[in-house]
């Protein structure tokens, strides 16, 4: 009798077991979303003449080889940016630093190395089924249980305020700012920082990261329960490391 409530209990785990793990390997999202798309900065206003009440005119374009970004230049995110969060945890009792990366990323930047408190930072949009670790169990899940991207297929940020900028960079100089915005993540919103620091380099590419930190609890994202994941922590560090160029 004792021998077969023992394997009953076995014939039980392993089928639990099973269940986790047909759970995991057949639960989430494989396929990328299609590619996401951000709104466009309005055009930056032209002055208006104080005796006439007209607006300048536009200047002139740039002769070949002596182009420069114009007040109000637009810059697109670029191919080389990239998402990523990074957050630990404990895997079969080992810890492990967790770093998810996502290239389908859009938005747009306005920035004036003459003037820097014209900066502007438009709605960035994140794909919410792209999400890629080291594990592809852990990619379905992040995608399929923890985001949900099939129901909420995009992650945006909205800025609100740029802060820290005034005055003027040359080319080459890195400048540090904060941007101030909402973060919605599945169906919570959130006001959340980043901190900034770009570059303007001299083929007119603005490169940087901007980073902040959230707790995960404050979005409603749950971690699945199991046995082989512990301790995975509340914190989650957010960066984009971005690359833009000049419309």
């Amino acid at each position: 009798m004792k021998r077969v409530v023992t394997g009953a209990i076995a014939v039980a785990v392993l089928a639990g077991l099973g269940v986790v793990i047909w759970f995991f390997a057949t639960s989430g999202i494989d396929e990328s979303t299609a590619d996401v798309t951000a709104p466009t900065l309005a055009p930056a206003p032209t002055e208006a003449d104080p005796t006439t009440g007209s607006t300048a005119a536009e200047p002139p374009p740039a002769s070949e080889g002596t182009q420069s970004p114009s007040a109000g230049g637009v810059f697109q995110l670029a191919e080389g940016t990239t998402v990523r969060f990074e957050l630990d945890e404990e895997l079969r009792g080992q810890p492990t630093h967790v770093v998810a990366t996502n290239t389908e990323v859009e938005g747009q930047v306005r920035f004036d190395p003459a003037d820097l408190s014209t900066a502007e930072i438009g709605t960035i949009v994140v794909g919410a089924q792209t999400f890629e670790t080291d594990s592809s169990n852990r990619n379905r899940a992040i995608r399929g249980l923890i985001l949900d991207a099939s129901s909420f297929p995009e992650i945006t940020f909205v800025p609100t305020s740029v802060d820290g900028l005034s005055g003027s960079v040359d080319v080459g100089q890195e400048v540090s700012f904060t941007v101030t915005g909402d973060l919605t993540i599945r169906d919570v919103t959130q006001t959340v920082t980043f901190e900034v620091t770009a570059t303007l380099s001299a083929d007119e590419t603005l490169e940087g990261t901007a980073e902040t930190q959230v707790l995960r609890s404050d979005f409603g994202l749950q971690i699945p329960s199991v046995q082989s994941v512990a301790n995975v922590t509340d914190e989650v560090l957010i960066a984009i490391d971005f690359v833009a160029t000049l419309v």
